[in-house]
């Protein structure tokens, strides 16, 4: 029975680890992501290196799917196999969220593992854990974009409050949630320095859009 949960862990992470922004880039644009923006392979660096919000929309639905696939898998194939569906979904979010920012696939591409940051495909993967999960957070996020204009702020705001948020709502997810919060809170780490210091830039609609066309 270890072997399946063993199983779904790896499956779980070399799904999360398709590079989908790093190949849209490729294939639109010739352009290597990791050297645009934040270097980061996602959604957002999508936007910078191709200039469009299409493009964007398409890769952050191809990363969340990335969550989607082994939690609804887990969910279906768990109970046929005799395994506990609760557990095995922990371990194809978790595994999703690694593979997708720590993707073994770009070690031959770049000479070591790199990734994302983790909102999609955490976002996706919760959706199909418990809706109300990323809907609660997409909530708080853009409340704190919209006060402080910081889309860095709304990340990590996210990623301390949504524990305590599933702590009082659902206590037995806690300590997944928490760690999956801690994974993408050290990935935008980094840049935290700068937002303390008013360097990082702030969020504006408008201008994305005058630069959009």
């Amino acid at each position: 029975m270890i072997s399946w949960y063993i199983i779904f862990g790896v499956a779980s992470y070399l799904i999360g680890s398709i590079p989908f922004a790093y190949i849209l880039v490729k294939k639109i644009s010739q352009k290597d992501i990791t050297k645009y923006g934040t270097g980061n392979i996602g959604a957002m660096n999508v936007k910078r290196s191709t200039g469009s919000w299409g493009w964007f929309a398409l890769d952050v639905l191809l990363d969340s799917s990335k969550g989607i696939v082994p939690v609804v898998s887990a969910k279906v194939l768990a109970p046929l196999i005799g395994l506990n569906i609760t557990l095995t979904c922990y371990i194809a979010i978790l595994f999703a969220v690694l593979g997708h920012n720590y993707s073994i696939y770009m070690l031959p591409i770049k000479g070591r593992i790199m990734g994302g940051k983790g909102l999609a495909t955490s976002g996706g993967a919760m959706l199909a854990y418990n809706w109300t999960f990323p809907a609660v957070a997409l909530a708080i996020a853009l409340s704190v974009i919209f006060i402080t204009k910081y889309l860095l702020a709304g990340q990590i705001v996210v990623t301390m409050v949504m524990p305590i948020y599933v702590w009082l709502a659902s206590p037995k997810d806690f300590w997944l949630v928490a760690l999956i919060c801690l994974i993408i809170f050290i990935k935008h780490a980094p840049r935290l320095p700068g937002l303390l210091v008013g360097k990082e830039p702030k969020w504006n609609v408008k201008d994305y859009r005058q630069a959009q066309g």
